[in-house]
Protein backbone atom coordinates (compact mmCIF):
# COMPACT_ATOMS: atom_id res chain seq x y z
CA UNK A 1 0.00 0.00 0.00
CA UNK A 2 1.74 3.19 -1.03
CA UNK A 3 0.77 6.40 1.31
CA UNK A 4 2.23 8.60 -1.36
CA UNK A 5 4.80 9.40 1.23
CA UNK A 6 7.57 7.10 -0.02
CA UNK A 7 7.50 4.70 2.93
CA UNK A 8 6.27 1.58 0.74
CA UNK A 9 4.39 0.11 3.19
CA UNK A 10 2.88 -2.95 2.71
CA UNK A 11 0.60 -5.79 4.84
CA UNK A 12 3.09 -8.53 4.73
CA UNK A 13 1.46 -11.56 7.03
CA UNK A 14 -0.24 -9.51 9.54
CA UNK A 15 3.07 -7.66 10.33
CA UNK A 16 4.55 -4.73 8.06
CA UNK A 17 7.73 -4.80 6.29
CA UNK A 18 10.31 -2.90 7.56
CA UNK A 19 8.73 -3.09 10.87
CA UNK A 20 9.20 -6.52 11.05
CA UNK A 21 7.13 -9.61 13.37
CA UNK A 22 7.77 -8.34 16.86
CA UNK A 23 10.11 -11.47 17.89
CA UNK A 24 12.08 -10.93 15.11
CA UNK A 25 13.11 -7.96 15.62
CA UNK A 26 13.73 -8.83 19.23
CA UNK A 27 16.23 -11.36 18.02
CA UNK A 28 17.69 -8.59 15.60
CA UNK A 29 17.72 -6.26 18.69
CA UNK A 30 19.72 -8.83 20.67
CA UNK A 31 21.99 -8.92 17.68
CA UNK A 32 23.19 -5.93 17.91
CA UNK A 33 23.50 -5.96 21.52
CA UNK A 34 25.83 -8.52 21.02
CA UNK A 35 28.20 -6.37 18.93
CA UNK A 36 26.65 -8.36 15.70
CA UNK A 37 25.24 -6.86 12.82
CA UNK A 38 22.16 -8.37 9.89
CA UNK A 39 22.30 -7.79 6.66
CA UNK A 40 19.15 -6.76 5.41
CA UNK A 41 18.40 -9.78 3.38
CA UNK A 42 19.05 -11.91 6.86
CA UNK A 43 16.59 -9.43 8.11
CA UNK A 44 13.73 -9.92 5.07
CA UNK A 45 14.54 -13.65 5.11
CA UNK A 46 14.27 -14.75 8.81
CA UNK A 47 11.58 -12.50 9.39
CA UNK A 48 9.18 -14.52 6.63
CA UNK A 49 10.65 -17.74 8.69
CA UNK A 50 8.92 -16.63 11.93
CA UNK A 51 6.01 -15.38 10.20
CA UNK A 52 5.78 -18.57 8.51
CA UNK A 53 6.50 -20.52 12.40
CA UNK A 54 3.10 -19.08 13.23
CA UNK A 55 0.75 -19.25 10.11
CA UNK A 56 1.62 -22.91 9.65
CA UNK A 57 2.45 -26.14 11.75
CA UNK A 58 6.37 -24.65 12.72
CA UNK A 59 6.69 -25.61 15.90
CA UNK A 60 9.19 -22.41 17.03
CA UNK A 61 6.82 -20.25 19.27
CA UNK A 62 5.79 -23.16 21.46
CA UNK A 63 8.35 -25.96 21.16
CA UNK A 64 11.53 -24.16 20.28
CA UNK A 65 13.93 -23.73 23.58
CA UNK A 66 17.04 -23.04 21.33
CA UNK A 67 17.13 -21.65 17.82
CA UNK A 68 20.65 -20.95 16.16
CA UNK A 69 20.06 -19.72 12.51
CA UNK A 70 23.67 -19.23 11.98
CA UNK A 71 23.44 -15.49 10.16
CA UNK A 72 25.56 -12.31 10.56
CA UNK A 73 28.76 -14.23 9.26
CA UNK A 74 30.10 -13.12 12.89
CA UNK A 75 30.63 -14.96 16.37
CA UNK A 76 28.27 -12.29 17.98
CA UNK A 77 25.50 -12.78 15.40
CA UNK A 78 25.57 -16.72 15.53
CA UNK A 79 26.02 -16.58 19.18
CA UNK A 80 22.40 -15.60 19.56
CA UNK A 81 19.71 -17.65 20.47
CA UNK A 82 16.82 -16.81 18.57
CA UNK A 83 14.10 -17.99 20.59
CA UNK A 84 15.06 -16.87 24.10
CA UNK A 85 16.82 -13.88 22.08
CA UNK A 86 19.90 -14.28 24.50
CA UNK A 87 23.49 -14.55 23.15
CA UNK A 88 23.49 -17.33 25.83
CA UNK A 89 25.93 -19.88 23.77
CA UNK A 90 29.64 -19.85 24.29
CA UNK A 91 31.97 -20.32 21.86
CA UNK A 92 34.67 -22.46 22.63
CA UNK A 93 38.08 -22.64 20.78
CA UNK A 94 36.92 -20.85 17.37
CA UNK A 95 38.55 -17.95 15.26
CA UNK A 96 36.91 -15.11 13.29
CA UNK A 97 37.29 -17.49 9.77
CA UNK A 98 34.91 -20.08 11.56
CA UNK A 99 32.12 -17.94 10.76
CA UNK A 100 30.92 -16.55 7.35
CA UNK A 101 27.58 -15.84 5.71
CA UNK A 102 27.44 -19.80 5.02
CA UNK A 103 27.34 -20.74 8.42
CA UNK A 104 29.38 -22.00 11.55
CA UNK A 105 32.39 -24.54 10.29
CA UNK A 106 33.39 -26.72 12.59
CA UNK A 107 36.98 -27.71 12.56
CA UNK A 108 36.51 -31.07 13.75
CA UNK A 109 39.69 -30.95 16.48
CA UNK A 110 38.71 -28.63 19.22
CA UNK A 111 36.24 -26.07 18.53
CA UNK A 112 32.16 -26.43 19.21
CA UNK A 113 29.53 -24.58 21.31
CA UNK A 114 28.13 -24.58 24.83
CA UNK A 115 24.39 -24.72 24.19
CA UNK A 116 24.18 -23.99 27.88
CA UNK A 117 20.64 -25.89 28.18
CA UNK A 118 20.58 -28.54 30.42
CA UNK A 119 17.90 -31.61 29.47
CA UNK A 120 16.68 -32.32 33.03
CA UNK A 121 15.80 -28.73 34.04
CA UNK A 122 14.55 -27.63 30.90
CA UNK A 123 12.99 -30.45 28.83
CA UNK A 124 10.32 -33.71 29.23
CA UNK A 125 11.94 -37.03 29.37
CA UNK A 126 9.59 -38.13 26.30
CA UNK A 127 9.77 -35.33 24.02
CA UNK A 128 13.18 -34.39 22.62
CA UNK A 129 13.85 -32.42 19.55
CA UNK A 130 17.44 -31.95 18.00
CA UNK A 131 17.88 -30.34 14.32
CA UNK A 132 21.01 -29.40 12.60
CA UNK A 133 21.44 -28.61 9.04
CA UNK A 134 24.70 -29.24 7.70
CA UNK A 135 26.34 -27.78 4.60
CA UNK A 136 29.26 -30.36 4.97
CA UNK A 137 29.21 -34.11 3.63
CA UNK A 138 31.06 -35.66 6.38
CA UNK A 139 30.79 -39.22 8.23
CA UNK A 140 32.13 -38.69 11.60
CA UNK A 141 31.86 -36.36 14.10
CA UNK A 142 28.87 -35.39 16.94
CA UNK A 143 26.29 -32.60 15.61
CA UNK A 144 25.19 -32.49 19.10
CA UNK A 145 24.78 -34.03 22.01
CA UNK A 146 25.32 -34.58 26.17
CA UNK A 147 26.89 -37.76 27.46
CA UNK A 148 26.76 -38.27 31.21
CA UNK A 149 29.13 -40.58 31.36
CA UNK A 150 31.98 -41.99 29.35
CA UNK A 151 30.16 -45.51 29.29
CA UNK A 152 27.38 -43.18 27.66
CA UNK A 153 24.92 -44.24 30.33
CA UNK A 154 22.53 -41.65 30.09
CA UNK A 155 23.08 -40.25 25.89
CA UNK A 156 20.61 -37.47 24.45
CA UNK A 157 23.02 -37.16 21.10
CA UNK A 158 22.74 -36.61 17.04
CA UNK A 159 25.78 -37.71 15.03
CA UNK A 160 26.46 -39.20 11.65
CA UNK A 161 28.83 -42.62 11.99
CA UNK A 162 29.70 -44.43 8.81
CA UNK A 163 27.07 -43.45 6.39
CA UNK A 164 24.12 -44.02 9.48
CA UNK A 165 22.23 -41.06 10.82
CA UNK A 166 21.96 -41.81 14.57
CA UNK A 167 20.09 -40.67 17.31
CA UNK A 168 20.39 -41.19 20.74
CA UNK A 169 18.05 -40.89 23.92
CA UNK A 170 18.96 -43.42 26.11
CA UNK A 171 20.21 -44.77 29.37
CA UNK A 172 22.38 -47.48 30.87
CA UNK A 173 23.92 -48.48 27.61
CA UNK A 174 21.14 -50.44 26.54
CA UNK A 175 20.36 -48.78 23.28
CA UNK A 176 16.67 -48.97 24.12
CA UNK A 177 16.23 -45.11 22.33
CA UNK A 178 18.42 -45.81 19.64
CA UNK A 179 17.09 -44.69 16.01
CA UNK A 180 20.12 -45.43 13.30
CA UNK A 181 19.38 -45.10 9.85
CA UNK A 182 21.58 -45.46 6.16
CA UNK A 183 22.22 -41.51 5.46
CA UNK A 184 23.88 -41.52 1.65
CA UNK A 185 25.31 -38.29 2.89
CA UNK A 186 25.22 -35.63 5.93
CA UNK A 187 24.14 -32.82 3.75
CA UNK A 188 20.56 -30.84 4.77
CA UNK A 189 18.64 -30.51 7.62
CA UNK A 190 18.35 -33.70 10.20
CA UNK A 191 15.89 -33.71 12.75
CA UNK A 192 15.34 -36.77 15.79
CA UNK A 193 12.45 -35.97 17.60
CA UNK A 194 10.40 -37.93 20.04
CA UNK A 195 7.13 -38.54 18.84
CA UNK A 196 5.53 -40.33 22.15
CA UNK A 197 7.08 -42.27 24.81
CA UNK A 198 6.79 -45.39 22.17
CA UNK A 199 7.96 -43.69 18.98
CA UNK A 200 11.15 -42.04 17.44
CA UNK A 201 11.22 -40.90 14.20
CA UNK A 202 14.22 -39.10 12.06
CA UNK A 203 14.23 -36.98 9.29
CA UNK A 204 15.94 -35.63 6.52
CA UNK A 205 14.89 -31.96 4.43
CA UNK A 206 11.37 -33.38 5.54
CA UNK A 207 11.22 -36.17 4.81
CA UNK A 208 11.05 -39.37 7.57
CA UNK A 209 13.85 -42.00 7.14
CA UNK A 210 13.92 -44.16 9.84
CA UNK A 211 11.64 -44.82 13.11
CA UNK A 212 11.96 -46.67 16.25
CA UNK A 213 9.04 -47.62 18.12
CA UNK A 214 10.46 -47.94 21.47
CA UNK A 215 10.89 -46.04 24.52
CA UNK A 216 13.56 -45.72 27.66
CA UNK A 217 15.57 -42.87 28.51
CA UNK A 218 16.79 -40.20 31.22
CA UNK A 219 17.94 -36.97 31.12
CA UNK A 220 21.29 -35.63 30.95
CA UNK A 221 22.03 -33.10 33.98
CA UNK A 222 24.82 -31.59 32.09
CA UNK A 223 24.72 -28.97 29.14
CA UNK A 224 24.44 -29.69 25.42
CA UNK A 225 27.28 -29.10 23.15
CA UNK A 226 26.80 -28.27 18.96
CA UNK A 227 29.23 -29.53 17.25
CA UNK A 228 30.91 -31.97 19.99
CA UNK A 229 29.37 -34.36 23.11
CA UNK A 230 29.43 -33.18 26.48
CA UNK A 231 30.73 -36.12 27.71
CA UNK A 232 30.91 -35.81 31.43
CA UNK A 233 31.99 -32.42 31.35
CA UNK A 234 34.87 -32.81 28.73
CA UNK A 235 34.03 -31.84 24.69
CA UNK A 236 34.77 -35.29 22.60
CA UNK A 237 33.58 -36.26 19.17
CA UNK A 238 34.26 -33.24 16.90
CA UNK A 239 32.60 -32.61 14.50
CA UNK A 240 33.64 -30.91 10.71
CA UNK A 241 30.79 -30.00 9.49
CA UNK A 242 29.61 -26.62 8.57
CA UNK A 243 26.24 -25.71 10.45
CA UNK A 244 23.76 -23.71 8.43
CA UNK A 245 21.40 -23.95 11.19
CA UNK A 246 20.59 -26.00 14.81
CA UNK A 247 17.89 -26.56 17.89
CA UNK A 248 16.51 -28.39 20.38
CA UNK A 249 12.68 -28.15 20.81
CA UNK A 250 10.44 -30.16 22.77
CA UNK A 251 8.85 -33.25 20.60
CA UNK A 252 7.69 -32.41 17.33
CA UNK A 253 4.49 -34.31 15.88
CA UNK A 254 5.55 -35.64 12.26
CA UNK A 255 3.64 -32.69 10.55
CA UNK A 256 5.44 -30.16 13.08
CA UNK A 257 8.75 -31.94 12.31
CA UNK A 258 8.28 -31.69 8.27
CA UNK A 259 6.90 -27.88 8.86
CA UNK A 260 9.93 -26.91 10.47
CA UNK A 261 12.18 -28.61 7.93
CA UNK A 262 10.41 -27.38 4.73
CA UNK A 263 10.75 -23.56 6.41
CA UNK A 264 14.49 -23.78 7.25
CA UNK A 265 15.40 -25.43 3.94
CA UNK A 266 13.53 -22.11 2.34
CA UNK A 267 15.45 -20.06 4.49
CA UNK A 268 18.65 -20.96 3.49
CA UNK A 269 17.83 -20.50 -0.06
CA UNK A 270 16.56 -17.48 0.12
CA UNK A 271 20.43 -16.83 1.46
CA UNK A 272 21.63 -18.49 -1.28
CA UNK A 273 23.46 -21.37 1.19
CA UNK A 274 21.34 -24.43 0.10
CA UNK A 275 23.28 -27.32 -1.27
Amino acid sequence: MDLGLGLGISNFGGTFTGGFDPDAQIYFDAVVANSGALSDDEKTFYNTRRIDSKTNANPWDTNAHIDLPMIGGTVESMVVNAKSRNFDQIAVNTVAGDFTANGFQLNGTDSYFRMILIASTTLTLESIAMEFYSRTDSSDGTNMGAIVSTSQRVQWSIRDVSGNFVADVYNNNSSEGRLSFANADSLGDHVYTRVSNTDARGFKDATQIGSNATGGGSQPNIEFYLGAANSGGTAAGFDDKQCAGAGILDGLTVAQAQAMSNAIETFNVSLGRNL
